[in-house]
């Protein structure tokens, strides 16, 4: 009897793993009377957003899986957090999830058509089906596709007619050819065994060829990990990709051992069925950052944190002026080969470091660094790393002007050991580029444009050099013109600070009269037209950022909002556990 009660509970959790579980009162064309035209307009909103970003059916169908489970399929992950509560989304196994702004889209459309009738879980259940469905131009529907009665048969709601055998079965393997697309077939092949495995062969169809079959795709356009489909088309995996192959070896193999013990003691089926389990709160944890956590030293070294705060808030008494340079310090860190301090790093006579990249030549506070390392390493040497360092500090650096914490940061970085000029170049944004390039740069760091419109606010302090301005000034577009969506009387100021086209040290301030004040004011310039550079004006240019600029005129809503990015940000690529080493000087690697 427990045999048989533990083989259910494995089944259980297999299907809980692959989302095949069967709503009780769920059912085909639920809205067919309400809302007739909804699942249309879910399907063609989605395919118009996949046909520009690829990426999006792997974002969708990896935000169906967060929402379902956690609290069941209920949109739970879509709601925002409060000032009396931290919501789903920036639970740190969500940092990295994308799409909300799709199914806002979405949303906003249904509504137009059928007000407070569509849910939105339901637009995030056929929102991922509809975004892998593009690749085909066909519904997905893994049931139809091994039906064999009538009452089974899929429904095209597009065509209203039904789908025959034939056309079930290429929904469920379509043929990918030259296919750019997220969605690969050998993950399709994957979930089919999967999924006969779930309806009655577990042992049989998961053994067959082993762990090696469920791998990490290296390259071109495939899914990284089935567990981690939100993995973007030709970002660096260096760091991802053998930790999701132990994971999925590990899954596997804690099944096959189940299965090839189902026979054994119940001691033995008991002991599978509690790794199974670790398997599975081990999947539900893979993601950036995934092992950053509170009070990381709280053993190691406990005051680390207190004397970072102490050393910082020193400086910052003297040199009003440090907390716009370590801000964008922990920014120009985390954008190039993730937060690992390795901005940090001199150059060498093999090597020229990130720090000597053109984007990085304005870049201060390193002194202020090295000196709270310094004092780190007499109180625990070797322990705290230089990462967490930078991290700390550009928090309580803008927590001085109000005493108190900003933001939480998450700590257990290690430091990294390379650095090199040509991936500052490659990963930092210009303050030129267009929100489309913007939101791509964003991206590749698995940051939405939320947190971009967002993390921009940091531009409420600080000062720009007057070469980042020429082109707006003197001539965008090369015909000795200014940018017409500068404000004109602005403009006529910025020109007399900055004469010389040709100056690069020069500077002004970003937030004119606010720019060593941190708060919500840079909203309100950006909104009279009068960002400094191109790159913030870019964000009036896109209707949903817009409106998020709009809405963190709020200052409490801006600093709610920045703190949540701000822990998306610092947990980029981080490396954690084994990974790179504790800097005993943070400009140089170990020796």
């Amino acid at each position: 009897m427990k045999i048989q009660t533990n083989i259910l509970l494995l089944l259980v959790c297999i299907l809980g793993i692959l989302g095949v579980c069967r709503g009780g009162s769920l059912r085909k064309n639920f809205y067919k009377k309400t809302c007739p035209r909804a699942e249309i307009i879910v399907k063609n909103v989605t395919w118009a957003h996949v046909s520009t970003n690829p990426n999006l059916p792997a974002r969708l169908l990896r935000l169906h899986f967060h929402d379902c489970f956690v609290m069941g399929c209920d949109a739970s992950v879509l709601l925002n957090s409060t000032a009396n509560n931290v919501a789903e989304k920036d639970a740190i196994p969500n940092f990295s999830l994308l799409g909300y702004d799709v199914i806002d889209d979405i949303k906003a459309k249904v509504e137009k058509e059928c007000q407070g009738v569509v849910s939105c879980a339901d637009i995030v259940a056929l929102a991922a089906r509809d975004s892998v469905s593009f690749q085909t131009l066909k519904p997905f529907n893994y049931t139809a596709a091994k039906s064999s009665g009538p009452e089974q048969i899929s429904l095209d709601p597009e065509f209203n007619r039904e789908v025959d055998e034939e056309e079930k079965q290429e929904q469920l393997i379509p043929s990918t050819g030259n296919s750019t697309r997220d969605l690969d077939l050998e993950f399709h092949r994957q979930t089919q065994k999967a999924i006969e495995a779930v309806e009655g062969h577990v042992c049989d169809v998961l053994d067959v060829g082993g762990p090696p079959d469920f791998h990490v795709m290296n390259g071109g356009h495939h899914i990284v990990s089935p567990i981690d489909p939100a993995s973007h088309h030709g970002f660096p995996q260096r760091r991802d990709e053998n930790r999701h192959q132990r994971e999925l070896n590990f899954m596997f193999c804690a099944v096959k051992a189940f299965c090839s013990d189902i026979e054994d003691s119940e001691m033995k089926i008991q002991t599978n069925i509690l790794l199974l389990l670790v398997c599975i709160l081990g999947i539900l944890g893979v993601c950036r950052g995934g092992s950053l956590r509170k009070n990381f030293y709280k053993k190691t070294c406990p005051r680390a944190e207190i004397i970072v705060k102490n050393v910082t808030w020193a400086h910052v008494s003297t040199n009003p002026n440090l907390p716009a340079r370590l801000l964008r310090l922990h920014f120009h860190d985390c954008f190039v080969m993730g937060c690992d301090a390795s901005v940090l790093l001199n150059s060498t006579a093999n090597n020229v470091a990130e720090k000597d990249a053109i984007p990085n030549f304005s870049l201060l506070g390193y002194d202020v660094i090295d000196d709270i390392k310094a004092k780190v390493e007499k109180e625990c040497q070797g322990v705290v790393s230089c990462a967490d360092i930078v991290a700390l500090a550009a928090r309580d650096s803008v927590s001085f002007q109000f005493q108190k914490p900003m933001w939480e940061v998450l700590t257990g970085r290690r430091d990294g050991n390379v650095s090199q000029n040509a991936s500052a170049l490659a990963n930092l944004p210009p303050p030129f580029f267009n929100v489309t390039q913007l939101m791509q740069n964003f991206a590749s760091k698995n940051l939405n444009l939320h947190d971009l419109v967002v993390l921009s606010g940091a531009h409420t302090i600080g000062i720009g050099h007057c070469i980042a301005l020429t082109n707006r000034l003197y001539n965008f577009t090369g015909k000795g013109d200014q940018d017409p969506s500068l404000d004109s009387t602005y403009a006529e100021i910025l020109k007399k600070k900055c004469p010389n086209p040709n100056d690069i040290t020069t500077t002004v301030e970003m937030d004119p009269g606010s720019f060593q004040n941190f708060d919500s004011n840079y909203y309100n310039i950006l909104l009279q037209n009068k960002g400094l550079f191109q790159s913030d004006a870019a964000l009036l240019k896109n209707k949903q950022a817009k409106k998020i600029v709009q809405e963190l005129v709020s200052q409490t809503k801006f600093f709610t909002e920045f703190a949540q990015s701000m822990k998306r940000m610092g947990a980029i690529e981080v490396l954690t556990g084994t990974a790179g080493e504790i800097r005993k000087q943070c400009w140089k690697v170990n020796s």
